[in-house]
Order: C-alpha cells, then structure tokens, then sequence
C-alpha cells in the first residue's frame, strides 16, 4: 500500500505530465492556426541546359544552372513542419529521339536503377543536392555535366528531369528543371592535332647540372579522338647530344579533352655518377661535362594519327659560388697589387651537390668601366702558380690572382672576373660573374 510521501511523488508527476500535455496541445493548436505554405516546389529555367557529346569524347564538362523555390503564402509547410529537408536529384530519364534525330513515337523512360539510368544519372553532379527549405526560400543549383561514356547502342536524344523532394513534408515535388543531352556517334574523322605544353624544363629556364626532370601535357581537344602516344628526344645546341630519346612514363592513351602527362629524367654527362668528381677524373677539352643549351622536343599522336609537336631549349649550368673575390693594393709594391678570385662549381643537390673538377675553365678579368677585356688565366700549371694559371684548391676550389705588374696597369682601376667553362658541345660558356673589384 502506498505511502503518504509516495502518494505525493505520484500527483507531483501526473501533475508535471498534466503541464506538459497540455503546453504540447498549445503549442500543437498554435502550429494549426498558422497559415501553411502549400503547392509544390518550382523551376526557373524551365530548361536548364543542353549538351552534346560525340563517342567516347571526355570533355568538355557542361555547366549549368537553375532556381528551386519553396512554396509561399504560409509560415509553415502542409506537414506542420517550419522547415523541410529536401534532396534534389536526378528524377527522371526520357529518351526522345533517336541517334539520328528522329522523334520517338513516345519518349522512352530509362529506369534511374537501370544500368543505362545510372551511367546518365551518374554524369550529373548537382550542388546543393541537400537543403533545408523554409517556406517561400529560392536557392540556385549549379549543375555539371560529363559525358556518360554509354554504348553506342543507346545513342540519342534525351531528356534529364532534375526535382527537389521532400518526403513526408506535403510539398510536390513539381515539374522540375530539364537538361537536354544528346549521345551521338562521332562522324567526323579527327583533323586536329594534339595541344602538347612542356612544363619542365620550361623554355628559357636555366637548370643546375644533375637529375633534369621532365614532364609533357597533351590534350587532343573534344570532339577529337583522344591522346594515343606520346614521345620526346633531347639534343645540344651544338649536335654533341643528337635527338637522344627519353625515357618517359606516361598515362596515354587519354579522351578527347583530358590531359595526357608524361614524366622523366634527363641526366646530363657529370650530372651524376663519378665523372669530374674527382682530380684525376677531370673534365677537360676532350672529355667535356654536360653543361651547355639543350632543346627538348615532344610529340603527341591521337587515335587518328594527327601529330602535335612542342619544344623547349633551357640551358644547364654549374652551381658557382665565390669564396674570395676582392682586391688588394700593395703600397710598399704596387706591382703586387691583385684581384683574387676563389670558387667552386658544384652539380645538383640531385643527386648529391658535390664540387665538379673541369680543366676547361676560363676566368676573364674585365674593365668594369667598359667591359673590356684586360687578361685570362686558364687552367694550367704555369710558373707563379695561382697568379699565372686557375688551379685547384686543397678545399676543393678554383682559385686564381691577377697581378698588377702582370697586366700592364700603371695605377689602380675596377674590374670583375668573368667565369667560364667549355661546355658539351665545345664552347666557352659563362657561368658566372663577379662582383667589381679594385687593386
């Protein structure tokens, strides 16, 4: 038998359901004397678009757009609900004609769980395809459409009717938005060659002696028939390297319309491995290093047999860096006053960044004031050293000095030193320059 406090604990809480049911009553009779928006959600544009797509062409993608507006006049939707979660999707599929344009006796509706239903459904990418609809909200819905890469059996005309639905809400779905999508054969033989771009290296670039890379786009542009084959050789300036092929991976063949890359290494003579790495294995006239302008040429061939062609001539350089490049006046014997210059010459961090060993270099003292040429050392092992010849340092570097007394200078002036190295193909390249210096 209950209790007295056990009595009262029970009348508190019918009490308190008493109010709640009563509050939900209110609040359920206040839902009911607000007006409801009804009617169902609209379209404009009516049509949304339209695209054609020839075979198997990838591109391009078609975009479009339209408005989805809620019903209106009310504070809330039929259900009672203030707001409503709508999807908005692909709602139906009508083939209209066939792939010669000859209107169907009646439009064919394709099942959306069919295969053909979901390889066009699939194509069009809708955003927003969620939205919570207040009554009277208007929002666009950007569309992108792609081809649908069908078989050529089902080619034709058809009609892509895209609808908001918001289940259980009391809104109609409408007559939605339509895209016109014709899937044709492509008749036309392919004519236009493919676009090929060389990114890396890019024309007029400079690239540091080492692991090159490289790397070629082409793109056959829609409707063609697509990128089937890409290919490219390198060569010198001077014909040493005479259209040496690349080795390249690529990802063709590729649709009319979507790029095609292929990606490589080229390694020019000392830009890896032990050659000029060492003193006794050092560049020289006859066994020179890859520095030096090269031209890359590529090619692009579609399913056609079209030819697209691109070039790009960079030039490959050593890495210079000057430890010393300063002069010095001697007053007790101005003859001895000198420019000394010391660097190095290094390949590529890729692969390893290490100092180059080239007998070829050439350092030009000029006048800064005119740009004259006032001396040259050599590399070479002439009496006075390093004030005679360029030679190698102990570090490992290059190092020379120009004497005053040895030029013929009869006071102080400005100069700079010009670096030089005989590249690939045998001529003498700058490499670098200095900053002036007086003695």
């Amino acid at each position: 038998m209950p209790t007295s406090r056990s009595r009262v604990a029970i009348t508190v809480a019918l009490s308190f359901m008493l109010v709640l049911f009563q509050l939900g009553g209110a609040e359920a009779q206040g839902r009911k004397s607000l007006k409801a928006a009804t009617g169902p959600f609209t379209y404009e544009p009516a049509v949304a678009g339209s695209a054609t797509f020839l075979g198997a062409s990838g591109g391009p993608d078609y975009a479009a757009d339209y408005w989805v507006t809620a019903p209106a006049g009310g504070a809330i939707f039929p259900s009672g609900g203030l707001t409503a979660l709508a999807e908005i999707r692909v709602f139906g599929i009508e083939k209209v004609a066939d792939a010669d344009g000859v209107p169907l006796t009646e439009p064919m509706k394709i099942p959306l769980d069919s295969d053909l239903g979901m390889q066009i459904a699939g194509a069009f990418w809708l955003d927003p395809w969620s939205y919570e609809f207040a009554p009277g909200d208007s929002i666009p819905c950007d569309v992108l459409v792609s081809n649908p890469l069908v078989d050529s059996w089902a080619y034709g005309h058809y009609v892509v009717t895209m609808k908001a639905q918001a289940i259980g809400s009391g809104i109609g779905v409408g007559s939605g938005a339509r895209f016109h999508l014709n899937l044709l054969a492509a008749t036309d033989t392919d004519t236009t060659p493919p676009t090929v771009t060389i990114d890396d290296p890019a024309d007029s670039s400079t690239k540091i002696l080492g692991n090159i890379d490289v790397r070629i786009r082409a793109n056959d542009p829609a409707p063609g028939s697509g990128v089937a084959s890409m290919s490219a050789t390198i060569s010198s300036a001077g014909g040493t390297v005479n259209n040496e092929a690349l080795e390249l991976a690529d990802d063709a063949p590729q649709p009319a319309g979507s790029d095609a890359t292929a990606t490589g290494t080229y390694t020019p003579t000392g830009g890896s491995g032990l050659a000029g790495t060492t003193e006794a294995g050092a560049f020289a006239g006859a066994s020179r290093s890859g520095i030096g302008t090269y031209t890359i040429s590529a090619t692009a061939t579609d399913a056609d047999g079209n030819v697209g062609v691109a070039s790009s001539t960079f030039q490959v350089k050593y890495s210079v860096e000057f430890l010393v490049q300063a002069g010095s006046i001697n007053t007790g014997n101005p003859g001895n006053s000198n420019g000394h210059f010391k660097f190095t010459a290094n390949r590529s961090a890729t692969p390893s960044g290490v100092f180059i060993y080239d007998k070829t270099v050439v350092v030009e003292l000029r006048k800064s004031s005119d740009d004259s040429l006032v001396a040259t050392h050599v590399f070479g092992s002439l009496a006075g050293g390093a004030n005679s010849n360029v030679v190698f340092t102990a570090d490992p570097a290059y190092e020379t000095r120009f004497r005053r007394g040895d030029i013929g200078a009869s006071g102080s002036d400005t100069y700079y030193g010009r670096l030089l190295f005989v590249d690939v193909d045998g001529n003498p390249v700058q490499q670098a320059q200095s900053n002036n210096v007086t003695f």
